[in-house]
């Protein structure tokens, strides 16, 4: 359960594998949640070093709260193609 006031912002982070395609989209969002961005990075500094491949990420998707309601925020990890 998340509470944030009307015309706040809240962000989800989760852990995924975008070098293999697959990335956290949000798939189901109520009419009062408004996409605000999304940024992602390497778990771990041993992934920085040009070159480097593989390994897991963040994400982060953030969603603006336009107005009252309560709903289901879904999520999901798939390859956009």
């Amino acid at each position: 359960v998340i509470t944030a006031p009307v015309g706040g912002r809240f962000a989800v982070e989760l852990i995924g594998v975008p070098t293999a395609g697959y990335v956290w989209e949000a798939v189901g969002v109520p009419s009062f949640l408004a996409p605000a961005g999304e940024t992602s990075g390497p778990t771990t500094a041993a992934q920085n070093p040009p070159g480097f491949a593989g390994g897991q990420h963040w994400e982060v998707l953030a969603f603006d709260v336009k107005g009252p309601g309560m709903g289901d925020l879904r999520l999901e990890q798939r390859r956009p193609w």
